[in-house]
């Protein structure tokens, strides 16, 4: 307020931000089960893999069952993500990050993180909102690589003099992408997947900077919080008490916060949206780590302590004023998620090796057919040479 003598100050160390579209090697194709990689080859650049985008072009009919005619085809909230089963990011050969069964972990990932005010800027990532969809028949979308990994959301710093690979692998089915009102012949076609990246360049005060860093071959650091899914097939219907042993994990892998949700009869039925949730009744839920137990007190079937829970996630996450994407009755009817913030650990599980452990009650049994999904955000934390490449996994 009283520093009338600061002069102004201008920030022209980035001379231009361009975007370059990197293509898959000629030999990929994007029928089901097959592996897309697109490759970064040059290493003398600087590029930003937070602000990139994956661009998928494509086709999709429906022809109904006795074969005369066609049926409207509309792709479900996410539906993009659903096309593929596996996303990963390499740098120099080695994996950085990994996000298995991209659609229903991508899905309950952004309904706990994207902000209300975001949601029709997504619209063109084929993100359209809980119970939501949009008839298409050609399309176009392009998708923020931050929607499909962790790294890319947390990591907002440029990768300099480094090979990176990104790898897309098919799902073996495209019925849980899209929903059609009877069942039906489904065709869907990519006919083209680029990586869309910034290149970006700096001026020459701050090139000579980053070069005189650079030739001392320091290890860079990649810190990021990764997602990891855990599946449950046909959860037993002879009890309304789940045990579910998730893991063992290190240190640095503790659950800093687990997100779970349940599907009734929903996988593989083209009249079924994939991307909602069913409550299946749930009273309580609780995790633990080794003896300890997160929440404290129970839920006890109040849909407005699972919703406080909910809302709360952004503020703890990201550090901001939450604007969660679902309203309370979205929550419970379309997308129904338990969420359990464990970032705040005390001393007895801050080191040696962490069994986590899945506790559920609910208030009748399980339906039949019912799968139980759990998302566990952890700690990550890589580093990588720019001169010879190598790269690590730190340990805490």
């Amino acid at each position: 307020m009283l520093a009338i003598e600061a002069g102004a100050m201008y920030d022209d160390s980035v001379t231009s931000l361009e975007y370059h579209n990197h293509q898959p090697y000629v030999s990929c194709s994007y029928r089901n089960n097959d592996e897309v990689r697109i490759p970064i080859l040059q290493q003398d650049i600087l590029t930003l893999p937070f602000d990139s985008f994956i661009v998928i072009h494509g086709k999709v009919t429906c022809t109904k069952a006795a074969g005369e005619g066609e049926l409207s085809v509309s792709f479900i909230n996410n539906g993009m993500a659903f096309l593929f089963e596996e996303i990963r990011y390499e740098i120099c050969g080695k994996e950085i990050d990994r996000t298995r069964n991209v659609g229903i972990t991508t899905t309950l990932k952004n309904l706990v993180s994207i902000r209300e005010e975001e949601k029709n800027i997504l619209h063109n990532a084929c993100w359209f909102g809980p119970g939501k969809s949009s008839e298409v028949k050609d399309f176009i979308y392009s998708i923020p690589l931050r929607l499909f990994l962790g790294f890319a959301e947390d990591y907002r710093k440029v990768i300099v003099n480094s090979k990176q690979e990104l790898i897309l692998l098919r799902s073996s089915t495209d019925l849980n992408a899209v929903s059609v009102a009877e069942a039906g012949t489904l065709k869907l076609d990519i006919s083209k997947i680029y990586w869309r990246v910034p290149h970006i360049t700096v001026n020459d005060t701050m090139k000579l900077r980053l070069y005189k860093y650079i030739e001392k071959d320091p290890h860079i650091h990649i810190p990021f919080r990764q997602w990891e899914m855990h599946e449950y097939a046909n959860l037993p219907t002879t009890s309304d008490t789940l045990s579910w042993p998730i893991r063992t994990t290190n240190q640095l892998e503790k659950p800093r916060y687990v997100i779970v949700g349940f599907q009734t009869d929903r996988k593989g039925d083209i009249k079924k949206d994939m991307s909602q949730f069913d409550s299946c009744d749930v009273k309580d839920i609780k995790v633990y780590l080794n003896s300890i137990y997160y929440p404290y007190d129970a839920f006890l079937s109040n849909s407005a302590l699972f919703y406080d829970s909910y809302a709360k996630f952004q503020n703890s996450y990201y550090g901001r004023v939450g604007s969660p994407i679902l309203n309370f009755d979205d929550f419970k009817n379309k997308a129904p998620i338990y969420i359990i913030d464990c970032s705040k650990q005390n001393d007895s599980i801050k080191s040696g090796p962490v069994e986590v452990k899945l506790d559920i009650q609910t208030n009748k049994n399980f339906p039949a057919n019912t799968w139980g999904y759990c998302l566990i955000i952890h700690d990550c934390h890589y580093t990588y040479t720019p001169l010879t490449g190598d790269v690590r996994k730190i340990s805490m």
